[in-house]
């Protein structure tokens, strides 16, 4: 493997791994949320539709 590939396969990773560590974040925070229930209450009647 060429050195460019390789330096862009890092550099590809380092994002990919920072985009799902920012998913991860994301979804703690939906989950809380629907914690609440006015926000439970709207999920629980779009999911049983």
């Amino acid at each position: 493997m060429k050195t460019t590939e390789y330096n862009t396969q890092q550099k590809n990773n380092k994002e990919y791994l920072a985009e799902r560590e920012a998913v991860k974040k994301t979804m703690a925070k939906m989950e809380k949320e629907l914690e609440k229930p006015a926000i439970n209450a709207v999920f629980q009647r779009l999911k049983n539709k």
